[in-house]
């Protein structure tokens, strides 16, 4: 089944008019009719069934049936990685979004080469992959920040280190021997 994410809040027998890109997807390229179901979602309200209720060459509007799925909130962890050449951290994003994360935090480091990155781009990215993997949010992609800003505000959460040359202790050996805070 087809899933979207949309910012509109959820609730039973509710309207949603989509956006134009979500309503040529749906109408143009999946093909889909009046009474055509897909599923819904917006990262509050959990998963809801919705029918196809006017469909139009810019325009299609559904109709929110039942609730299918609760909301349920992934763990508060983030990726922070440094600005990398478009292509890689387009896959970095999707790769992100599909295991859990909930934000995607971009920094600038002393050595990155890119000062600066289609942020809107990659939450898109990111939502198309909520959308594939059954995720019932989509991860925040934040603004990009020098390093050592983000480090300064970083608030108590745990911070992990990974570097990929290989000669670390693996991460759950590491973690297993952890101290809590």
């Amino acid at each position: 089944m087809i899933r979207l994410f949309v910012p509109h809040d959820l609730t039973p027998g509710a309207g949603i008019a989509l956006d134009e890109g979500q309503s040529r997807y749906l109408a143009a390229v999946m093909r889909l009719a009046v009474g055509d179901e897909v599923a819904v979602f917006n990262g509050r309200d959990g998963e809801w069934s919705a029918t196809l209720a006017v469909v139009g060459k810019r325009s299609v509007a559904l109709a929110l049936k039942a609730q299918t799925r609760p909301q349920i909130v992934g763990p508060d962890l983030d990726l922070v990685v440094a600005l990398v050449k478009r292509a890689r951290l387009e896959t970095i994003i999707e790769k992100a979004a599909e295991l859990g994360v909930r934000r995607v935090r971009l920094v600038v480091t002393e050595r990155t080469q890119a000062d600066h990155t289609n942020v809107a781009r990659l939450q898109t990215i990111a939502v198309e992959a909520a959308e594939q993997t059954g995720r019932l949010d989509a991860p925040q992609v934040v603004e990009p920040l020098k390093l050592e800003k983000m480090l300064r505000a970083w608030d108590d959460r745990a911070l992990m280190f990974c570097d990929e040359a290989g000669d670390a202790r693996p991460v759950l050996e590491v973690l297993a021997g952890a101290q809590p805070a």
